[in-house]
C-alpha cells in the first residue's frame, strides 16, 4: 500500500504595483505550483482567480490581499494587509466671472474651489496657461465661446479636470460719422453709419432730422447713404447740423437701441 503524502502549499506573491490613483491597475503573480488552483480575495471578496491576475482598483484607501493555493485537496493561504493603497481623485471645481464676455469686457477672475488638490494647472483655451490658485486672465478680441479647464493635482500626483465655457455676447460694432460735405468733389459725398457686426439687418431705421424737426431722410437699409438731399424732392438741404436717430436690435437679443446724435452737413 502507497500513500501520497501532499504538502501543504505556502503561497506568495507579487504586485506590480501597490499604490497610485485611482483607478489603479495591478498585475498579481503568484509563486508556482504544480497543478494547484489559485483564488485571489480583496479584503475578503473573491476577485478572480488563476496564477496570474489583473484587476483594477478603483475606491480610495488600503486593501487586504489574500490568495489561497488549493492542490488535490490540501490548501494554503497568505494574506498581505494593506497591500494595496489606492489614492481617490481630489475634486476639481471653479467659477469664473463675468460668465459672458461683451466686446468691451473680456478680463476674466477664476475662484478656486477645488477639494484636496496641492497644485493647479489652467489652461484658458486661448493658448495661455497659468499654475496660480486663483488667477485673472486677460483676453484679447475673443468673438467665439471658449472653453476654460482646470486641472487639479494632489500631493499624491493624483488628478482631475474640469471645464466651464465662457460664453461671448457679440456687441454690435459700428461707427458714425460726424460730418460730411456732398459738394460734388467726389469724396465724403454721402453720409450713413457703418455697421460691421453684431445686428440684424432686417431690424434697422434711421431717421435724419433738420432744426424743425422734420424727417428729411430715412432709410430701413443700413448700407443705404444720405446724400443731403430733402426726401424724394432731392432738392439740396442746406449747410447746418442735422439729427439722427437709429432704431436697431443687436443680433443675440430681443432689445431694441435706440440711439441719436448729430451731423454737419458742410458744403
Amino acid at each position: 500500500m502507497n500513500v501520497n503524502i501532499i504538502a501543504t502549499p505556502v503561497p506568495s506573491f507579487t504586485a506590480d504595483q501597490t499604490s497610485g490613483c485611482s483607478p489603479l491597475n495591478v498585475q498579481f503573480t503568484a509563486t508556482s505550483f504544480p497543478n494547484a488552483t489559485y483564488s485571489w480575495l480583496a479584503n475578503n471578496n473573491p476577485i478572480g482567480d488563476g496564477a496570474t491576475l489583473n484587476t483594477t482598483f478603483t475606491n480610495s484607501g488600503c486593501s487586504n490581499l489574500t490568495l489561497i493555493v488549493e492542490i488535490s485537496g490540501c490548501s494554503g493561504n497568505i494574506t498581505y494587509t494593506n497591500y494595496i493603497c489606492v489614492e481617490g481623485p481630489p475634486t476639481a471645481a471653479f467659477t469664473v466671472n463675468p460668465v459672458t464676455f461683451t466686446n468691451s469686457n473680456q478680463t476674466a477672475t477664476f475662484s478656486n474651489n477645488s477639494v484636496g488638490a496641492t497644485s493647479y494647472s489652467w489652461n484658458f483655451g486661448d493658448g495661455s496657461t497659468s499654475n496660480e490658485e486663483n488667477p485673472t486672465h486677460v483676453y484679447s478680441n475673443i468673438t467665439e465661446n471658449i472653453l476654460a479647464t482646470l486641472t487639479a493635482t494632489s500631493a499624491g500626483g493624483c488628478s482631475s479636470s474640469v471645464s466651464v465655457v465662457i460664453n461671448v455676447k457679440n456687441e454690435p460694432v459700428f461707427y458714425v460719422p460726424n460730418s460730411f460735405t456732398p459738394d460734388d468733389d467726389e469724396f465724403n459725398e454721402t453720409w450713413g453709419p457703418v455697421f460691421s457686426k453684431g445686428f440684424d439687418a432686417f431690424n434697422f431705421n434711421l431717421f435724419i432730422f433738420n432744426r424743425w424737426g422734420e424727417v428729411v431722410w430715412e432709410s430701413h437699409n443700413a448700407k443705404a447713404r444720405w446724400d443731403g438731399s430733402f426726401g424724394v424732392s432731392g432738392l439740396d438741404c442746406p449747410d447746418g447740423v442735422y439729427i439722427w436717430k437709429i432704431d436697431f436690435k443687436p443680433i443675440e437679443t430681443d432689445e431694441k437701441i435706440t440711439l441719436t446724435g448729430t451731423i454737419n452737413l458742410i458744403r
